[in-house]
């Protein structure tokens, strides 16, 4: 009997209304029916899994009662299961944000309660499938079992028949370790068996329990069945529901002796299940995407629902990472720490379930984006107070955080002479960038570091795009200049945005007359491709390089309400196979510069594209705008690639941006699809990228979007991401409103974003993929700094200051995940090899850890799990040894040099250290 409440951090109410609404109570109550004398007689025993609400509660309590609960904790009558921060979604974060969240949560009941309380159970309940690589992480974290209240109704029912509602789930092929998870399905959600109450009375529950317990175990291979004793926000009158599950108990065990009932929690029952001493033969290496409830019912729309919140969130994440690193990088430990939590918790709050997946209401999606904005504020301080420690300086940096939508109100509003673009790179490798800065005036110039003018161009703003409702300006820049800066690793670049006596010349935008009948294709190049489009339609017609030739058409369309069901927030249901085509033909125009070259296409008033080539740059980026969509009728908008590509209903696509799973149309791995809806059970979470392949040609063509959006292959050769939603109906699954963002203005929400096109030979493609999706991901972060009537001469010393962050070369397949400060001089760095196995030719590559920063001697490395909340030996000791085949019980590779601190990385490998360090230099690393 596992007595448990699920909290959303936010849904229907926002996250501080459903604290005060209902958390507290449930938290005050249930803590008193254990600690009373009912309690401690009846052995009762309760789960909490969300530490945002947990240690909310925690702070408001005083020391008498903090120590009442931490004798609960400690004599495992309250006990703590996954333990992140939220219990957040799978399909849309990046494994580095899922990562992160449950870091927050573990450290705080690691230094709350200490190590052995950390959570070796996951609790996934209520989120809306189930992806592949949270399940790795889970597995590398040291968990012992991973537990989910949602599959595919198909699937369980397969299960359920064959005894497999639990099994091996081999998470990630890649990994020599770690490489597995046992992995349980709930007999009926997270909540009661059906027709049981929690809260009526004992007598009337008790046939109808024990009929269904002994209907659920014959799904379970042992005698122990996890029946779930909670809900949404339950307990908030605890001592009601805790005396009639006293009751039930009693009742139950004294007049029959088939079924046995007892307090219990996820934990305890992994242990009986463990000791069962079961050989385990059902495994499983797909993932459970997308989710169905019921026939036709895919939840596969909030894949892409509330796409600029998602940008946000990817944005925010950078901004954060930034912050961490710059922490520990210059030294300010004692004096930012205040500043980092904001955006840290807002962000952790944000990856709930409800949250990031775009499916709570709109006023609680609004709460979202204030947190973060709050967040984000509040790092701006922490960055500006770094910026200064580095280069001993006084001038306080500005921040635009608007560029998405080409506006910069510091640069318009001072109007300044001469300002400092200091750009921090978060990657530990050299990065090409090129960055495009608003202005109000045509009359500047970029110098660099040295003082001397680097190459530049003046670009006019779309019109569309100046009277974008997001734009705050009053004096609506007109223009952008754009400039390929160099970036180093971890460290700032500087350029200089310097006033000029005379204006430039803006590019020149040249119209294409399509009506005429003579009419050429428009081509625009770069030394590596040469992207073609059809002179009479506007349409992307091929590309081409030295290496090949491919004939492409993109295009955009919409998907409309099929059946009788509306799509909503979370599911998707479409009006058959092809999409509905917007426009047959773009009205374009074309504008060339040396650094880049650009077609402009209209298809209607509400959507836009640019495809652009940039210098030296292997891929083509699709620069869209959409919106507002009409309201006529329901849109799903979609961008879709066709090609002659012989992909034989095979498909690619990510795990939280890591590990790449095959898919097949109209297939699942491990069960039967039978359904009539082929469109949406088709989709999946694209995180980072989506690609087909054809053997015949050697080639692979891959798409990598800015943000999670929904993604498929719905016939070969084809591919399609799904843009912007906007609908006229809840789908019925709990949001009750349907989604139809306002936008700024309450007109509807114009979302403008990216898609990069890789086109290559399929041995190339994955590593230079994996390239472009980390620099998309992992964005830099320009900082502008009025410098008055300084020149460079004047501050050359500052520059060098910044060579002082650089680490040193590491091998390009190595990428520094994490760089925090957790106390004075206590480094924590996550390092991983991010290609998977059939991307490298080196099966090992290894790190010297003191030899990673410069200014900074290492005194020690502790190599620990990915929270560091406990040694890595700890953490193996702690893990359970599942019998079953090809189950390696080995964690990881002890350090190869202890002296030298070396470690060597498999690929797809994450390996974490904390380091004792003494800093050389007294402003930085």
């Amino acid at each position: 009997m596992m007595g448990h409440t699920h909290l959303d951090a936010g849904w229907v109410k926002t996250y501080d209304g459903y604290y005060h609404d209902s958390v507290f109570d449930i938290m005050r109550t249930v803590i008193e029916s254990l600690v009373s004398e009912q309690g401690i007689a009846n052995n009762r025993r309760f789960t909490f899994v969300e530490m945002t609400y947990f240690s909310r509660y925690w702070n408001g309590l005083n020391g008498t009662q903090q120590e009442e609960i931490r004798n609960l904790v400690t004599t495992g009558k309250l006990q703590f299961t996954s333990g992140g921060w939220v219990m957040n979604d799978e399909a849309s974060p990046h494994y580095s944000m899922i990562i992160d969240q449950m870091s927050s949560g573990h450290r705080w009941i690691n230094r709350t309660f200490g190590p052995q309380y950390v959570p070796t159970t996951g609790w996934q309940i209520d989120p809306f499938g189930h992806t592949k690589e949270y399940a790795s992480i889970l597995s590398q974290m040291g968990f012992n079992a991973l537990f989910h209240g949602r599959i595919d109704y198909q699937d369980k029912a397969k299960r359920m028949k064959e005894k497999s509602m639990e099994f091996i789930w081999k998470t990630d092929e890649n990994l020599v370790f770690d490489n597995y998870m046992f992995t349980g399905i709930t007999p009926s959600g997270y909540y009661p068996a059906e027709g049981v109450c929690l809260n009526c009375y004992y007598m009337n529950n008790a046939p109808t329990l024990i009929r269904q317990v002994k209907t659920q175990s014959a799904g379970y291979r042992h005698n122990h069945i996890m029946s779930t004793m909670g809900g949404d926000f339950n307990y908030w009158a605890a001592e009601l529901s805790f005396k009639n599950l006293d009751q039930l108990i009693e009742y139950v065990n004294s007049n029959q002796s088939e079924v046995y009932l007892l307090y219990s929690t996820p934990d305890c029952y992994v242990k009986s299940v463990f000791e069962s001493n079961i050989n385990w033969t059902d495994t499983k290496s797909d993932d459970f995407m997308p989710y169905a409830d019921r026939r036709n019912d895919f939840w596969s729309g909030y894949f892409t629902s509330r796409p600029a919140f998602k940008y946000l969130m990817n944005y925010a994440n950078s901004v954060l990472q930034i912050s961490k690193q710059l922490i520990a990088l210059t030294d300010i430990y004692s004096e930012t720490q205040h500043l980092i939590r904001p955006l840290e918790e807002a962000f952790g709050i944000c990856l709930h379930h409800d949250a990031i997946s775009g499916t709570s209401k709109q006023f609680v999606s609004d709460d979202y984006v204030r947190m973060l904005s709050r967040g984000l504020a509040s790092s701006d301080q922490l960055i500006s107070i770094a910026y200064q420690k580095q280069f001993k300086s006084d001038l306080m940096p500005q921040f635009c955080h608007q560029l998405n939508v080409s506006e910069c109100l510091y640069l318009e509003e001072r109007n300044s002479s001469f300002v400092e673009i200091a750009i921090y790179n978060p990657l530990a490798h050299e990065v090409l960038d090129f960055i495009r800065v608003p202005l109000i005036d045509t009359n500047f110039e970029i110098i660099d570091a040295k003082g001397e003018v680097i190459e530049s161009q003046i670009e006019a703003i779309p019109a569309y795009i100046q009277v974008l409702p997001d734009r705050k300006s009053k004096f609506e820049s007109k223009y952008e200049l754009l400039f390929e800066a160099f970036l180093r690793p971890l460290a700032f670049t500087k350029y200089y945005l310097r006033k000029i006596s005379s204006q430039r010349d803006p590019l020149p935008q040249q119209v294409v007359a399509q009506d005429d009948d003579n009419v050429s294709d428009i081509s625009i190049s770069n030394d590596i491709l040469s992207v073609i489009i059809d002179g009479k339609s506007g349409i992307l017609k091929g590309i081409q390089s030295n290496n090949f030739t491919v004939n492409i058409r993109q295009n955009f369309g919409y998907y409309t309400r099929g059946n009788s069901k509306p799509s909503g927030a979370y599911a998707m249901h479409t009006n058959g196979s092809d999409p509905v085509v917007i426009a047959l033909n773009a009205t374009v125009s074309v504008i060339r510069g040396n650094l880049s070259e650009e077609v402009d296409q209209e298809f209607t008033p509400w959507l836009k594209q640019i495809i652009r080539l940039y210098r030296d740059n292997n891929g083509v980026e699709f620069e869209w705008t959409v919106g507002p969509l009409p309201t006529d009728i329901d849109y799903e908008i979609i961008s879709r690639f066709d090609t002659g590509f012989r992909s034989d209903g095979l498909f690619y696509t990510d795990s939280n941006g890591r590990q790449t799973l095959e898919r097949k149309r109209h297939s699942r791995e491990t069960w039967t699809l039978d359904t009539n809806e082929l469109v949406s059970s088709n989709y999946y979470p694209i995180t980072s990228w989506l690609y087909i392949r054809d053997l015949l040609s050697d080639l692979q063509l891959t798409l990598l979007p800015d943000r999670t959006q929904g993604g498929t292959s719905l016939r070969d050769g084809s591919v399609e991401l799904m843009i912007h939603r906007r609908l006229h109906h809840d789908d019925g699954y709990g949001m009750e409103e349907k989604l139809d963002e306002p936008g700024v203005d309450g007109k509807g929400l114009v979302v403008r974003g990216k898609h990069i096109l890789y086109i290559d030979r399929i041995e190339d493609s994955m590593r230079n993929v994996k390239i472009i999706s980390k620099t998309l991901f992992w964005r830099s972060l320009p900082l502008f700094i009025d410098m008055g009537d300084r020149s460079p001469q004047d501050f050359t010393q500052e520059n060098k200051i910044a060579e002082s962050l650089l680490i040193k070369t590491i091998d390009p397949s190595i990428h520094l995940l994490t760089l925090e400060e957790l106390e004075e001089n206590l480094l924590f760095i996550r390092l991983e090899h991010f290609l998977e196995r059939n991307q490298t030719f080196d099966s090992t590559v290894s790190v010297v850890l003191s030899e990673l920063f410069t200014g900074i001697e290492v005194l020690d490395a502790m190599e620990t799990g990915l929270t560091a909340t406990q040694s890595l030996d700890d953490i193996q000791q702690r893990k359970f040894k599942w019998n079953c085949r090809d189950c390696d019980g080995k964690y990881g590779n002890p350090l190869d040099d202890p002296e030298q601190f070396r470690a060597t990385f498999t690929p797809n490998q994450i390996r974490s250290f904390v380091l004792r360090v003494k800093r050389i230099s007294s402003n930085s690393i």
